[in-house]
């Protein structure tokens, strides 16, 4: 009974979206706004159906490569952009202990174990950890677990924590001030935490209540406010929003 509710609701909605009452209040620019903050404060109401392991496993289970890593050439220099931040703030030395959460199929996995002396890789998809093991033959340094970042602690502490395509699943500010503090407490004194977002709608992340409700480049934002953090380099174009930060610690040693 529930589920079919929800369908209804679901139907209501994407029908609205194609109507022409959508399309007239879209040309004004409160009523768009407004618009848009309606479905953000719906999205924090359906964010644990949204960030549940089933839908975020369905998600990558669909398909092989569901976001276009290995295909896209937005990706590829995504991919490219955070290697070079990750490689100036190491300059030239290796992470002693990293983490990646949100492994997807273990693209850029290749890229943090070059660079990491062990590496550990969270991920809530069974899926995506199912494909990025038997992505390649892995050293003894790497290992692989199950990991939900709304609901568990992170296992350690680390040097460079790499969070990538995870956050934008978090619409409710309260989730992502629990993230946040989990991963700076992870993050040694000199870590480094690389954190990537999609950029959002540009009524979304333009608006007043866009930083406050921490969407798109707002995430970062939200990281680089915290007072153990300071920002070491950050990218932003059209597409993503990235954000390298270290934690403040003595000698800002790594």
């Amino acid at each position: 009974m529930e589920s079919t509710r929800q369908s209804g609701v679901q139907n209501l909605w994407d029908q609205f979206r194609v109507s022409a009452l959508w399309r007239l209040l879209r040309r004004i620019n409160f009523l768009r706004s407004s618009l848009y903050l309606a479905i953000e404060i719906r999205s924090c109401w359906r964010e644990p159906a949204e960030c549940s392991l089933e839908q975020v496993d369905s998600d990558i289970a669909q398909r092989r490569d569901p976001w276009s890593y290995e295909t896209s050439a937005l990706e590829q220099q995504r991919f490219r952009q955070q290697t070079s931040m990750i490689d100036t703030a190491s300059d030239g030395e290796h992470f002693r202990r990293g983490l990646e959460i949100g492994c997807a199929e273990g693209l850029y996995t290749e890229v943090l174990a070059q660079r990491c002396d062990s590496l550990r890789v969270l991920d809530l998809s069974p899926t995506a950890l199912a494909r990025a093991r038997g992505r390649r033959r892995w050293p003894d340094s790497v290992t692989f677990g199950a990991f939900d970042l709304r609901r568990n602690i992170i296992p350690g502490t680390f040097d460079l924590i790499v969070v990538t395509g995870v956050l934008e699943y978090f619409s409710r500010p309260s989730t992502m001030a629990r993230a946040r503090e989990k991963l700076v407490a992870a993050l040694a004194p000199g870590g480094c935490l690389l954190v990537e977002t999609t950029r959002t709608n540009r009524v979304v992340e333009g608006s007043w209540w866009g930083r406050y409700l921490v969407r798109g480049k707002w995430i970062n934002h939200f990281f680089s406010c915290h007072p153990s953090l300071v920002v070491e380099s950050d990218h932003f174009d059209e597409m993503f929003a990235i954000t390298l930060l270290r934690r403040v610690g003595p000698g800002g040693s790594r």
